[in-house]
């Protein structure tokens, strides 16, 4: 199964903040600013690493997929501050 977080990068460290997801789609929401998408989350994922570090402005966001993912192997960092989409197995 294939699991989708949304990611930041501060130098050369990496940090899951949400997932897994399930599909593209449903971390695409959280992880890409677009003026058409009016679902677009990232503003209040960045708002609350901005919480947690002043620096979290300056930081990368995007998403990564991690192929074969075994179940609880990997979670978010600010999974408890988002209802996120249950992953189907």
């Amino acid at each position: 199964m294939d699991a989708y977080f949304v990611t930041c990068k501060d130098g050369n460290k990496t940090a899951y903040l949400l997932g897994p997801f399930s599909t593209k789609k449903d971390c695409e929401q959280y992880s890409q600013f677009k003026e058409d998408n009016p679902e677009s989350k990232l503003s209040e994922v960045i708002k609350a690493c901005t919480d947690i570090d002043k620096k979290a402005h300056f930081f990368s966001y995007g998403m990564c997929v991690i192929h074969d993912y075994e179940t609880c192997l990997i979670t978010g960092i600010l999974n408890k501050l988002f209802p996120l989409p249950k992953v189907k197995p």
